[in-house]
């Protein structure tokens, strides 16, 4: 006779052999996530593939020329309206990146901004219009200029526009043809221009580049410049590669005298009393700043209290180097700041921004962290952030993605970063702007006041 206690060794012993049999054939168990456009010339799509049970798959949508993104539908029905979509993988899933030609720019537009003010009542009057969507559109300090560029014509591609007026012409670069314009920087007052202009057509040797420097006031004219020589250009293999870090960005110094500008020697002043420049610093004193053709991210702070150049050397160590006086040297560890591609200083220099700019064109939303240089405090605000914009009153208003949903949020916080508004907004809001007495943002090809 079977004792009690045998069969209960024996339903245990089947028990566990099932248990570890499930157990493997769940570990050998992925799915399939298949991407599809619809139509297929509307764009592209990427992130598909096989994934095991529980892990999270990030799938972006890439719209062709001509074409809107619409929606990620599964069987028909629509489960993200936003080009950049994530979700735990459970099963074999088929997504549909729907896409549609666009209309009239001006009829899209106008639909969409009256389902906007239907929706948040976000949305205010029309500000401008661009002759197409912009690629680049950068204010300056103050926010009554911006730069923008346009894809259109080769020669004439970058164009400064006057708030005041809402006009706008091309950046003259004479000498220079097909000139790309890798850096604009304003005067604090937004009266005086500088522009570092590449030739990008040329061959190698033959590689052109100037330094511009005018009045931002229309009809637009370059007061003079200077060439720079193919030894001292510093420049991305890319040149179309418009937002980061090429040779000689140029800064205004202090009171509009002159700019600082990078060269493969250093850092050097130009003076505009003495149309000369000078060598500031050599590209040994600037440890960590050189990256074979470009430049670490880094970021002037001009004040009247202070002149100071910050860069990230190694992904974690900043470096902050006074450029007058005693041009003392900082170095500071900043853990978690790998993915930074653009430093920039912010409220007068009581924060610096890191910030993850590619990711956030590319996987939808990038990293955002605020550094306090006087109490070395780390702040991550963001993590998935698009687009911020700040202004003269310590306010500071990001675009991020909201969490387990479509469309984005805008937040708007104060100095000491205290949350003053929180605002969920539709997925077409693309980046905000501080145009000097109110908050824009810019929706394909109009720039659109944003009454928060």
């Amino acid at each position: 006779m079977i004792s009690n206690n045998k069969i209960i060794t024996d339903f245990l012993t089947l028990l566990f052999f099932v248990t570890i049999s499930f157990l493997i054939a769940g570990c050998a168990v992925e799915y399939e996530v298949v991407l599809t456009a619809e139509p297929a010339q509307g764009g592209e799509t990427l992130g598909g593939g096989t994934y095991r049970p529980g892990e999270t798959a990030y799938v972006t949508a890439e719209t062709a020329r001509g074409y809107k993104f619409i929606n990620w539908t599964i069987d028909g029905e629509a489960v993200s309206a936003v080009p950049e979509h994530e979700f735990v993988v459970d099963e074999d899933v088929l997504l549909v990146a729907v896409f549609e030609k666009k209309a009239d720019p001006e009829e899209a537009l106008g639909s969409g901004k009256e389902e906007e003010k239907k929706d948040e009542n976000l949305l205010g009057e029309e500000i401008f219009k661009f002759p197409m969507a912009p690629v680049l559109l950068t204010p300056a300090p103050g926010g009554r200029h911006f730069y923008f560029y346009l894809p259109s014509n080769p020669v004439d591609i970058y164009h400064i526009i006057c708030m005041d007026s809402l006009e706008h012409e091309p950046l003259p670069a004479p000498g220079i043809e097909s000139g790309q314009v890798a850096s604009i920087d304003f005067t604090l007052d937004g009266g005086k221009i500088a522009y570092f202009v590449l030739s990008p057509l040329a061959v190698e040797e033959e590689i052109k580049a100037r330094i511009y420097f005018g009045s931002s006031t229309l009809p637009f004219e370059s007061d003079h410049s200077f060439a720079l020589g193919y030894a001292e250009i510093i420049s991305d293999a890319d040149v179309n590669h418009h937002r980061n870090n090429y040779s000689s960005n140029p800064v205004w110094k202090l009171n509009g005298t002159g700019i600082y500008y990078f060269t493969t020697g250093g850092l050097r002043a130009y003076s505009l009393e003495e149309m000369g420049s000078r060598q500031l610093f050599s590209r040994n004193d600037l440890d960590g700043l050189f990256l074979d053709k470009r430049l670490a991210p880094h970021a002037f702070l001009i004040n009247d209290e202070q002149e100071i150049l910050a860069y990230l050397a190694d992904r974690e160590e900043l470096t902050f180097i006074e450029l007058a006086g005693e041009k003392e040297t900082e170095k500071v560890t900043v853990k978690g700041a790998e993915d930074t591609e653009t430093l920039k200083y912010i409220f007068e220099g009581k924060y610096l921004a890191l910030h993850s700019e590619r990711l956030a064109l590319v996987y939808g939303g990038g990293k955002f962290l605020l550094y306090k240089p006087e109490t070395d405090e780390l702040v991550k605000l963001e993590e998935k952030l698009y687009s911020y914009a700040f202004n003269e009153q310590y306010q500071l208003l990001t675009l991020t993605d909201r969490p387990y949903d479509s469309g984005r949020k805008l937040k708007l916080y104060d100095a000491d970063l205290n949350l003053l508004k929180s605002v969920n907004v539709p997925g077409n809001f693309s980046e905000v702007f501080w145009l000097g007495d109110q908050w824009a943002v810019l929706i394909f090809d109009v720039l659109y006041r944003l009454e928060l």
